[in-house]
C-alpha cells in the first residue's frame, strides 16, 4: 500500500525536491557571496535610472524568504488538489520551479551588482 502512495505522488516529490534545492542555492548565494557591510547595498538596479533601491545587506534575504513561502504554499495547495485535478497540481509545481529559478537569478544579480 505505501508503495502505491509513493508512486502516486512521485511527480510532486521530484518537483518539490528540485524547487527546494534551487531555493537552498538562493539562500547559499546570498549568504556566502553578499558582502556584509555596515553601509547600504544596492538591492535593485534599473537600466534606465541606475540603482533604484538601497538598503541593509540582510534585506536581500527577503528574496530567498519569499521563495520559501511560495514553495510551501504551492506545495501544500498542489498536494491538496492532486486527487481532484492533476493538471492544476502539475501547473503549480512547474511554476514553483520557475519561481525559484527567477529568484535565484535575481539573487545572483544582486550579488553581482554589489561586488563590482
Amino acid at each position: 500500500m505505501s508503495n502505491m502512495i509513493w508512486r502516486k505522488y512521485l511527480w510532486l516529490i521530484i518537483c518539490t525536491i528540485l524547487a527546494a534545492l534551487i531555493n537552498a542555492a538562493t539562500w547559499g548565494v546570498l549568504y556566502y557571496y553578499l558582502p556584509r557591510t555596515t553601509g547600504w547595498i544596492a538591492l535593485q538596479y534599473n537600466i534606465y535610472m541606475g540603482i533604484s533601491l538601497t538598503g541593509e545587506w540582510y534585506r536581500s534575504f527577503y528574496i530567498a524568504g519569499s521563495g520559501t513561502i511560495c514553495l510551501l504554499i504551492n506545495t501544500i495547495i498542489a498536494g491538496v488538489v492532486w486527487p481532484k485535478t492533476k493538471l492544476l497540481s502539475y501547473c503549480l509545481m512547474v511554476s514553483n520551479i520557475l519561481i525559484q529559478i527567477i529568484l535565484l537569478v535575481a539573487a545572483g544579480l544582486i550579488v553581482y551588482n554589489n561586488m563590482i
